[in-house]
């Protein structure tokens, strides 16, 4: 992560995350307000990652609406950035297709629940009209160890 300041519609989503080429699976922030989040990913031939069929694997799907989630929950709690966080859970995951090359992929985020040392994330995948995977993601983040102990 190389901004301090909050993510915005039209950054690169890689000033916000941890992650780098290939496994950063998100290109741009669409929009971004309060606890929901919309996110661009072009999927193209030189991609490492797309199949030699010319698909995005379903999996990377879940890893973009995970890394998503993460830049808004990054932009509503700021002091979260430094600490990261860690995909903890997929639960409710239906994948109903994929992203092929010339796509552009968007996922669309939203932070159901915020409790203790994690969140709840209502997700999809999809391409335009159609949706390619759902889940309900569980963000979990690491104690802060900023503080010394008395």
């Amino acid at each position: 992560m190389s901004s301090d300041r909050l993510a915005s519609p039209g950054d690169p989503a890689a000033a916000f995350l941890p992650h780098t080429p290939p496994f950063l699976l998100l290109d741009r922030i669409v929009a971004i307000d309060g606890p929901s989040g919309r996110f661009i990913k072009q999927v193209t031939a030189a991609d490492p990652l797309v199949g030699p069929a010319g698909l995005l694997s379903p999996l990377l799907l879940v890893e973009a609406m995970a890394q998503g989630a993460g830049i808004v929950i990054g932009r509503q709690e700021p002091a979260l950035r430094a600490r990261g966080a860690v995909l903890a859970a997929i639960d409710r995951c239906a994948i109903t297709g994929t992203a092929a090359v010339g796509d552009a992929l968007e996922i669309e985020i939203a932070v159901v629940r915020r409790y203790a040392g994690m969140a709840r994330i209502k997700a999809r995948a999809g391409v335009g009209a159609r949706t390619c995977a759902t889940a309900a993601l569980t963000l979990a983040f690491p104690p802060d160890t900023s503080a010394a102990p008395e």
